[in-house]
Order: C-alpha cells, then sequence, then structure tokens
C-alpha cells in the first residue's frame, strides 16, 4: 500500500488553518491587553508575578515585605495600611514555576492579558471536561452555548479581570477527578500538588 503524501493543496489548507489561528489568538491577545489596562489590576496574579520576577532578575527573596509592598503600590498606589490585605506572596515555591514564562514579560499589564487568554482557554478546557466527567454528550448547539456562558457569566469575568488563581485551581481538580476516573494516579497525584498553591481555597 503506498504512502499517502500532502499534497499542495492540503498544505495550503493546514496553513490557512494555522494563520487563522494565530490572527484569532492575536486579536484575542489584543483584546485582553486593552481590557487589563482598563479593569482591575490583577491582584491575585501580580503577587507571584512579582516574587517570580524578584527571584530571577534580582536574586531577591520573594516573599520580602519589599515585593508585597510593590503589590501593594499596583493595587492601592501606596504601601497597604494596617488592616487592608497585604498581597504577600503565600503559594508555596515550587509552584512558582508556573509563573516563570510570564515573569519574562516586564509589563504587568501585557502579563496580565497573556494570563487572562491562557486563562480563557482554561475555561473552555474546564466545562469540556466537566462534561466528560459527567458522561453527559449534550446537542451541539447546547455545548457551544455552554462554552460561550463559561466566558461570559459574571464569576468567570470577574475572575478574569481580577488575574485570578481560582480557573487553574477548579481545573487542576477537575483534571484530577479525570484522571483518577481513568486510573491515572500520577498525573492525578501531580494535579492535586498544583492545587497546593491556595490550599485555603482548595479545601
Amino acid at each position: 500500500m503506498k504512502k499517502r503524501f500532502l499534497t499542495v493543496k492540503d498544505i495550503r489548507a493546514i496553513l490557512a488553518v494555522i494563520l487563522l489561528v494565530l490572527v484569532l489568538a492575536a486579536g484575542l491577545l489584543a483584546c485582553n491587553g486593552w481590557l487589563a489596562g482598563q479593569y482591575g489590576v490583577g491582584a491575585d496574579f501580580l503577587s507571584p508575578w512579582n516574587g517570580t520576577r524578584a527571584f530571577l532578575f534580582e536574586q531577591a527573596e520573594p516573599y520580602s515585605r519589599t515585593v508585597a509592598e510593590r503589590t501593594q503600590v499596583a493595587v492601592y498606589g501606596r504601601a497597604a495600611r494596617e488592616g487592608e490585605f497585604p498581597y504577600a506572596l503565600d503559594v508555596p515555591f515550587p509552584i512558582l514555576l508556573l509563573f516563570t514564562p510570564f515573569a519574562f514579560i516586564p509589563d504587568p499589564v501585557w502579563a496580565r492579558a497573556v494570563w487572562m487568554t491562557l486563562s480563557e482557554f482554561g475555561l473552555l478546557l474546564l466545562a469540556t471536561y466537566a462534561l466528560r466527567l459527567a458522561e453527559w454528550q449534550p446537542k451541539r448547539w447546547f455545548t457551544f452555548l455552554l462554552l460561550a456562558f463559561s466566558l461570559t457569566w459574571f464569576y468567570s469575568t470577574a475572575a478574569l479581570l481580577d488575574g485570578s488563581l481560582a480557573i487553574l485551581l477548579v481545573l487542576a481538580l477537575v483534571g484530577a477527578l479525570v484522571a483518577m476516573r481513568d486510573y491515572n494516579d500520577e498525573l492525578a497525584g501531580f494535579l492535586l500538588a498544583i492545587t497546593a498553591m491556595k490550599w485555603e481555597v482548595t479545601l
């Protein structure tokens, strides 16, 4: 049996799809960049981002008061006063590895924009895996409606604009349940370890 090679037409179609995906991703990133600059400060995201940058580029202690004050200035416009949330870094050090790629983006607004973009894909994955976990296959139109709702309802929008880690946590938890159902205990353990970054939320 002869091997089937891609024709020029097939290659053009693949390249067209790749180009379309890149254009849409760039447009989504640009939109998120505008949203990040207009709404919220991404308080949940800024603490680990500042801590990771301090550790990588300044060889500074990521849990120091100086790093916390940078986040406070971004959120309050000044250092936190007594009784205000201190925004001190409170995630385990190994979890900072997840924020290393974002630390190479020097602008906090665009770092948040990339985080928002990935969080939006995370919400779509969350909705998809939730359906898979429930072993429910709704009609296609309802699936699209559910995916759109997962991105646009109030709590999703608030989490996206605030740079919340909740989306990643819930995605990791649902992924761990799917992995346990498929008897993939190693992956389940890895995903559950990720949820330790905000153990009080996960609990």
